[in-house]
């Protein structure tokens, strides 16, 4: 019983032992690392996204007018709406750069710009130096996300609506005139196989009903709130 515990307390020893020991070799080549690192250089990094911080796609006037402000992620069309006093829609470009400090720990600068102003070229480029990717562990992404601006509860519900009618307003028009495309050519290499014939004319039929469907909820709609399309 006593070697058993012996050699118990002999691994555990030996276990603690070889934690310590890792933990100092890691802190040893962190340090050693971020010695390595050019302060000027990541003084640079720090001021790769200014302009981008520069041209916001929200702005502090934008909060404190009380807008009801919200992020697509995907968006749903790439026009932007800033004329209508009670629901806007803008296309901001959220750039997030990472990269490391001085003492080997990991900075992220993300900022959220507008439209004109868009991705930053200058982060592009140092992304695309391999050196200081290794390095400064460099990356760099970039993309396009969508703000809603209402400024109710009511105003948010109607535009975010016709934001995804719109959108699926218009593919279901493209695959509606597809399928009439492609049935018509259908019928074309049918040759005497009356069955296809008859396949392809009913799809034909319901892409023509789809689309009258389409059109006359537009045209309803349209005739409820005439800036139903216009925004």
């Amino acid at each position: 019983m006593k070697n058993k515990a012996k050699k118990i307390l002999s691994t555990l020893t030996l276990t603690n032992i070889i934690v310590i020991v890792f933990a100092m070799t890691l802190s040893f080549s962190t340090s050693a690392f971020a010695t390595d690192l050019d302060p000027n250089t990541i003084a640079a990094l720090d001021t790769t996204l200014d302009t981008q911080h520069n041209a916001p796609c929200i702005t502090e006037q934008d909060r404190l007018a009380g807008w009801i402000i919200t992020f697509i992620e995907e968006p749903l069309s790439l026009k932007e709406d800033t004329t209508d006093p009670k629901l806007q829609s803008r296309l901001c470009y959220r750039s997030t750069l990472r990269f490391l400090k001085e003492d080997g720990t990991e900075k992220t600068i993300t900022e959220l710009a507008n439209k004109t102003t868009g991705c930053s070229q200058e982060a592009e480029d140092i992304s695309n130096d391999q050196l200081m990717v290794d390095k400064y562990k460099i990356s760099y992404n970039c993309r396009a996300i969508m703000a809603i601006l209402a400024k109710g509860g009511a105003s948010y519900i109607e535009g975010y609506i016709g934001f995804i009618y719109r959108w699926a307003a218009g593919l279901s028009g493209l695959i509606a005139v597809a399928v009439i495309i492609l049935s018509s050519i259908q019928i074309s290499f049918a040759g005497g196989d009356s069955g296809e014939v008859d396949k392809a004319k009913g799809r034909i039929l319901k892409s023509i009903a789809g689309l009258a469907v389409l059109f006359l909820s537009g045209l309803i709609l349209y005739t409820v709130n005439p800036t139903f399309f216009t925004r």
